[in-house]
């Protein structure tokens, strides 16, 4: 299955201040690793069926993250 992540143009053309509410955000660690193993799969092109490969990808991206990252937020990754 393959998803869209949109970019940058997109959300800003979809976005509509008038959506937006006094109520609290709801953050899900899972949905961010979700978005941003889609939005590396994309940047690199992945063609479905190479799954394995776009895998191995995320997990190097995760690593050189952590040792990038400053100690106080390798803790998310």
């Amino acid at each position: 299955m393959r998803h869209e992540v949109l970019s940058l143009e997109d959300m800003i053309q979809q976005f509509n201040l008038d959506k937006v509410t006094k109520s609290g955000a709801k953050f899900a660690i899972e949905k961010l690793e979700f978005l941003n193993s889609m939005h590396i799969r994309d940047k690199f092109d992945y063609t479905e069926g190479n799954e394995e490969e776009a895998r191995q990808c995320v997990v190097k991206w995760r690593e050189m993250l952590s040792e990038e990252m400053p100690e106080t937020l390798q803790s998310t990754i």
